[in-house]
């Protein structure tokens, strides 16, 4: 589906898009990050464009997540219904966080900041926020 680029109201930028139309797609070149084993981030859509996943995969962390390559990250995305996907980053910094019930933000995962320590979050200037209503 093409999107004029005119006054867009959202954007996102990543490394690849990784699926499209149902399809795995290859990576640009022998990627050298792409085929090794390592932390994923990634967002994706089902076909209807209704639902949206993100996925988030911890790694560089023996006895806990080595982490996945672009293609099993594919293979995860398509058993959950994607249709299209983009990876965004290839880092270990990627922090999944939600709203605790006391309202403060709760780690659903182990980002790593360097080699040590596990869970250890990294100062970045970029986010991806989502905020959904309750009913």
């Amino acid at each position: 589906k093409k999107v004029p680029l005119e006054n867009p109201y959202n954007a996102l930028s990543g490394f690849w898009i990784f699926l499209k139309d149902g399809e795995v797609q290859e990576t640009p070149g022998e990627n050298y990050y792409a085929n090794k084993l390592g932390p994923r981030t990634a967002v994706a859509v089902d076909k209807t464009e209704q639902t949206l996943l993100l996925l988030v995969v911890d790694g560089r962390q023996p006895n806990y997540s080595e982490g996945m390559t672009l293609a099993e990250l594919a293979q995860v995305a398509l058993q959950h219904g994607a249709d299209t996907a983009l990876n965004l980053d290839n880092g270990g910094s990627t922090t999944l966080v939600k709203e605790g019930i006391h309202g403060g933000p709760v780690v659903l995962n182990s980002p790593i900041h360097g080699r040590v320590p596990p869970g250890r979050e990294r100062v970045v200037a970029n986010h991806l926020g989502i905020f959904a209503r309750r009913k």
